[in-house]
């Protein structure tokens, strides 16, 4: 599964937008010699903002699951970092709310593990359905049963 560059341009052109009025509010500061404190914790606050304008740009993440191992692999404009994690480490693959505006969610997708934290495994989808459509693809790939489906109430087993 390919987590392509940019895939979410309306919220990396609202964050870009906020990092460039922020940015001019830093250089505001600057330019008037505002007192010191103010100039770092506004510096590292544009910092920040940068960096998640940076990454849904262009960030790419790659997910390849098979019964001996989960491989996710990242970077900015290419995935060059690899996270591999063995198969039976994974307990399954959790679909969870990764970034909210206004109404609007994108849903980001977690492997959990046995030992250790869990690793992010892809994110930005805007559909829930999907999101948890690919999950219910990784997991049997990974040799784990598949996500039951939910009974009626009203049926007996």
């Amino acid at each position: 599964m390919l987590f392509p560059p940019g895939r979410n341009r309306g919220a990396a052109f609202s964050v870009t937008l906020f990092a460039a009025l922020w940015g001019a509010g830093v250089t505001a500061l600057f330019a008037f010699d505002a007192p010191l404190g103010f100039r770092i914790v506004f510096s590292l606050v544009e910092a920040l903002v940068l960096y998640a304008a940076l990454r849904l740009w262009f960030r790419v993440v790659l997910v390849t699951a098979d019964r001996d191992r989960l491989r996710v692999a990242s970077g900015l404009g290419s995935p060059r970092k690899v996270r591999t994690v063995p198969a039976y480490e994974v307990t399954g693959i959790e679909v969870r709310i990764g970034m909210q505006s206004g109404h609007r969610v994108w849903y980001d997708l977690r492997a959990l593990r046995s030992v250790g934290g869990a690793i992010e495994a892809g994110g930005g989808i805007r559909d829930k359905r999907e999101a948890e459509w690919i999950a219910a693809q990784l997991e049997p790939a990974l040799g784990k049963a598949s996500r039951p489906k939910a009974e009626s109430a009203g049926e007996s087993g």
